[in-house]
């Protein structure tokens, strides 16, 4: 049986325990511990190594001394690996929902980062607030930032302009990120964001898709982006809350969970 994310989490925050206390462990000994299989315990590893927490032994790991300090540094890095884990698992589903060619929008964001990372060499037209990419995204793509006043808190450009390029254009599918979203409301931390939000949503002909991590589900900020029954599509993750995705699917919205399979 596929675990959920929230087991995931429960799991490789006893492995990083365990790490901690012990200086090492065995591969072995953690899949009969946690009832999971010796490759299940070997990918959590791997994400412990490649955060340079541990180094690999044969069979097992060692823990390398200062990289956790106390229970609070091991939550945090555990939510931090969460957080990279579901964000790339969400742009892989978002992928599939890409055209073959002509404007696709994306607003600022980690997550609308990490789908405009794994862009290969394409005929989109990509307009993007998302100063993010300025520094890890393709080069091959066309990519037009909408430029405006930067804000530098949200990696991003806001304004006049910002909103003038993307009401100059017309998209076929945007995809947007937020700060929260519940079966009223797609909302954010910032006014100036939440308009360029609005702005991709309102001239989009095709799919308006909101990407989200578990967590932000059920989530309501200040600002208001958008009634969550205009969106078409929410990407998110198994951690999310159930009963507020039926809410949220009960508005016309398309839920696909990143890590299962699409459900409507």
């Amino acid at each position: 049986m596929k675990s959920t994310q929230g087991e995931v989490y429960k799991r490789r925050e006893v492995i990083l325990q365990r790490l901690k206390s012990q200086g090492n462990v065995s591969v072995n000994d953690l899949a009969d511990e946690l009832k999971v299989s010796v490759i299940t315990i070997r990918r959590d590893l791997a994400l412990f190594e490649k955060k340079r927490m541990i180094e690999r032994t044969y069979g097992g790991a060692q823990y390398i001394e200062g990289t956790v300090n106390n229970e609070y540094d091991i939550a945090t890095d555990i939510q931090h690996i969460y957080e990279d884990t579901t964000r790339e698992q969400i742009a892989i589903k978002a992928m599939e929902m890409l055209p073959s060619d002509g404007t696709v929008y994306f607003n600022s964001g980690l997550t609308t980062n990490a789908i405009l990372k794994r862009i290969p060499n394409s005929n989109l037209n990509i307009i993007t607030n998302n100063l993010l990419t300025l520094f890890n995204a393709p080069t091959e793509n066309s990519i037009q930032f909408t430029g405006g006043d930067v804000s530098e808190k949200h990696n991003s450009f806001v304004g006049n302009i910002a909103l003038h390029i993307i009401h100059s254009n017309r998209a076929k599918i945007c995809f947007i990120g937020t700060g929260g979203i519940s079966s009223r409301l797609v909302t954010t931390h910032s006014l100036l964001e939440s308009l360029v939000n609005r702005a991709m949503i309102e001239n989009t002909d095709g799919p308006k898709v909101v990407v989200a991590q578990g967590y932000k589900i059920g989530r309501e900020h200040n600002f208001m982006t958008t009634p969550t029954s205009l969106i078409t599509h929410l990407i998110t993750d198994s951690s999310a809350d159930k009963d507020i995705l039926e809410a949220i699917r009960a508005q016309g919205v398309t839920i696909i969970i990143a890590d299962q399979s699409i459900t409507k």
